[in-house]
């Protein structure tokens, strides 16, 4: 029997090891992705030119994968790594990539990364010992079937959150939603506002690249109970132009699996009477009619009748 030695590498030997497997796995790999690697690391400085925080990211055939996502001790609560993390997305999304990876320990930043739409694909115990490690997922497309009538078709839904450039476009579909013009400054005011909270969830469905439909989650905390979080789900709206292909439906789901990550005990809307189909539509996603009485006090008279004269006031 032959006798096998197992040999400490040198560089040059870990050097060819790699290669061969790389060159392995670019045999399955198509040649549209073959070549698809690049490393994306952007950081944000203070005033005195220090790094306070910073992602160092990799693109990688069809995904890409946050290696490191650091704020320092001092410069946490501002954002930095909301900011970061959208940044990234964002340029994962314009590289047509289907989903982000990344994994963090117990320790680190599980339930941020849970608010920002990431789905916990598996855990580890116990590593480091103590600790768990924690795997996690966001996809960035999804495929939509519909079905019409005795036609089965599939179209291409894109959810994502929706990004500064995308407001006069989500403008025009509240506007749609309201029958009143949205005030643009403010609202983009109000939007970065959100964007530093952390506890708004505003998502787009774009459909063949326009955006087509929005939802808002908002993440409220309780102190009775249990005392678990809760999801109120405003603004919810399908342009007339590409409703009944379940873009809404879409919508809903995505906002319903952020809450759920985020441990919420439920999730509640409201919705105008005359809103009959709308009513039909929520039930079917298995939101109920508890009967309870709502009630909304405004404390500008002048548009709320001018919203009542027009019916869609409400969700």
């Amino acid at each position: 029997m032959t006798q096998i030695n197992i040999n400490p590498s040198t560089s040059e030997d870990s050097e060819y090891v790699r290669q061969q497997l790389i060159a392995f796995n670019a045999a399955h790999v198509s040649e549209e992705l073959r070549h698809r690697y690049e490393e994306l690391n952007f950081n944000i400085k203070n005033e005195a030119g220090e790094i306070a925080a910073g992602v160092l990211s990799t693109l990688c055939w069809n995904w890409l994968e946050v290696d490191i996502l650091w704020v320092d001790a001092n410069q946490r609560q501002k954002g930095y790594g909301s900011q970061l993390l959208r940044e990234v997305e964002r340029i994962a999304r314009e590289k047509s990539c289907d989903f982000i990876q990344l994994n963090t320990f117990s320790y680190q930043a599980p339930g941020f990364y849970k608010k920002h739409g990431y789905q916990l694909i598996t855990m580890i115990e116990n590593a480091p010992t103590g600790h768990s490690h924690y795997y996690f997922k966001k996809d960035l497309t999804y495929d939509n079937v519909c079905e019409i009538g005795q036609i089965r078709r599939i179209i291409m839904v894109t959810i994502k959150a929706i990004e500064l450039e995308d407001l006069p476009a989500l403008s025009q579909l509240y506007n749609e939603l309201m029958g009143t013009p949205t005030n643009e400054q403010q609202m983009q005011k109000m939007f970065h506002y959100i964007q530093q909270n952390g506890h708004y969830h505003v998502l787009g469905a774009f459909y063949n690249g326009e955006l087509a439909g929005s939802v808002m989650g908002i993440e409220c905390m309780d102190l009775a109970g249990q005392c678990n979080p809760f999801m109120v789900v405003e603004n919810v709206i399908v342009s007339d132009q590409v409703r009944r292909q379940g873009i809404g439906q879409k919508l809903m789901l995505q906002i319903e699996h952020i809450a759920r990550d985020l441990g919420c005990e439920y999730m509640i809307l409201v919705s105008g009477d005359q809103r009959k189909e709308a009513h039909i539509f929520y039930e079917k996603l298995g939101f109920k009619d508890e009967k309870v009485q709502g009630y909304r006090k405004h404390f500008n008279e002048s548009i709320y009748h001018e919203k009542c004269l027009i019916g869609r006031r409400t969700t």
